[in-house]
């Protein structure tokens, strides 16, 4: 489901189309802020969103197979 999708399901509940979609922003604001923070975010019945960190490890250059070293990073799932 797309943005797009979630601010037409909140008119069927009788929101205005603009008001639906300020409040999608703030909801996906807070939530990439949490985020940020390294917090979690869990939603009842919507879902559980974490940013896990991922460790540095040697990797391969697939186009000349060259070894290289890929970093600490973090990735919302």
């Amino acid at each position: 489901m797309d943005k797009a999708e979630l601010i037409e399901v909140a008119e069927h509940a009788n929101s205005s189309k603009g008001e639906a979609q300020r409040y999608l922003e703030a909801t996906l604001r807070n939530t990439r802020q949490a985020l940020e923070g390294g917090g979690d975010v869990r939603n009842t019945g919507f879902g559980k969103f974490l940013c896990p960190r991922a460790q540095g490890h040697e990797g391969c250059q697939p186009a000349d197979q060259n070894k290289m070293r890929i970093p600490v990073s973090k990735e919302a799932v």
